[in-house]
Order: structure tokens, then sequence, then C-alpha cells
């Protein structure tokens, strides 16, 4: 599998701002408050950026590769995964 890049999922906060567009140039509108790098999480989910799989949602990824994607120590039926 090639490297994976996800979309970031920005949410906006009362205590959020702009800083973050010092070093990224997709930011939406708003008070940005949270940046969810790579996340597989009930709140939200990331979707590829890049290459053959691109659009494709993080957890349909660990349905279809399962062990392979994520480790064998690590549980595919409940993965909440955020950074």
């Amino acid at each position: 599998m090639y490297p994976i890049r996800f979309e970031n999922l920005y949410y906006e906060k009362i205590w959020g701002g702009r800083d973050l567009e010092k070093f990224r140039d997709n930011l939406p509108n708003g008070d940005i408050g949270e940046s969810w790098d790579i996340a597989c999480h009930p709140n939200g989910t990331g979707s590829v950026e890049n290459g053959t799989y691109k659009g494709t949602k993080f957890d349909d990824l660990i349905k279809e590769y399962g062990h392979s994607l994520v480790g064998s120590k690590v549980s595919t039926e409940k993965l909440p995964l955020l950074i």
C-alpha cells in the first residue's frame, strides 16, 4: 500500500482562531479550534486525499484491509483514532 494522506477535518470552536494559516493553506472560514488530521472516530472520519483510494473513508479502508492496514494488535471492530 502506498503512503496515505488524509484530508484535514477542521472544527470551529469559540476558542478558535486562524493560527493554522501560518503553515496550512486549506483552512475553511471561521475560528478553527481543532484540526483532526487522521481520524476514525464516531464524531468524524477522515477521507483519503491522494492516490487510488482518494475519497475513501478511513473506516471503509479498515473494513477492506483489516489488520494488514492497522496491524495485528489493533481491533478492527472498534478503532477510535484521533490525531
